[in-house]
């Protein structure tokens, strides 16, 4: 599993931030793997992250639901799948108010030259 590869280079902001993205990417990988048998994180869909968000992360509270959730969109913006698995992933833990600053995720692997 290449978690620590994929979210050092999509995750902005201080150290520690990112260490726990990390942290808990690694755990989130680990728990599909066991529950799907899928060992590569470019191999999931947006329904396994949802079965993490609704099954595996429901025994911890709404604030650390929130934490993996963030971590989730990360994962899901790394793999260039942000904007299309945002509607799968929406539940009590991701943010339901509209407005205030938008979210500072690393842009996917498209062509930045616009020549």
């Amino acid at each position: 599993m290449n978690i620590e590869i994929l979210l050092k280079r999509s995750v902005p902001g201080a150290k520690k931030t990112v260490e726990d993205h990390i942290a808990r990417g690694q755990r989130i990988a680990e728990a599909i793997q066991k529950n799907f048998n899928i060992s590569e994180p470019w191999q999931w869909q947006a329904k396994h992250l949802r079965w993490m968000l609704q099954g595996w992360a429901n025994k911890f509270s709404l604030a650390t639901q929130k934490d993996y959730w963030r971590t989730a969109r990360v994962l899901a913006s790394a793999l260039d799948h942000w904007p299309d698995w945002e509607p799968y992933l929406r539940g009590q833990w991701s943010p339901h108010g509209v407005g205030g600053r938008p979210a500072k995720l690393a842009r996917g692997r498209t062509d930045k030259s616009k020549d």
